[in-house]
């Protein structure tokens, strides 16, 4: 089973936080080293408990979105092929092409994701 380094949770405004957990600081930062990892592969590797259990990381072209931004769902529904059907509520990194959300959470301690319309 996947370590948990972060917590996930749905702001007032309606994006999504992801804050660090502080046992897991080490361990993010060794995930940050990793030179054969891109920004979303880092990002997979800091949130895969919860790609576990339930929230999915989607190709922006899996849902027609134009842009390359990292989304997350906890609400896909994929067809027999695995291709997606529906998807709910959607949250997307904006600054994706100057920050790196993985670093801003080791920094911060925390990143917002917005809630996509």
């Amino acid at each position: 089973m996947a370590q948990k380094y972060t917590e996930f949770e749905q702001l007032p405004n309606g994006n999504l936080r992801i804050t660090l957990l502080p046992a897991a600081r080490e361990d993010v930062q060794e995930i940050v080293a990793n030179q054969q990892l891109d920004a979303d592969g880092k990002l997979a590797e800091v949130i895969e408990w919860q790609l576990g259990n339930g929230w999915e990381l989607l190709s922006p072209e899996s849902i027609g979105a134009l842009t390359s931004a990292p989304i997350l769902s906890e609400d896909v529904e994929r067809d027999e092929h695995g291709d997606v059907i529906t998807v709910g509520t959607t949250y997307w990194y904006r600054q994706y092409e100057v920050l790196d959300p993985v670093e801003q959470v080791l920094q911060h301690g925390y990143v917002d994701f917005e809630r996509g319309a």
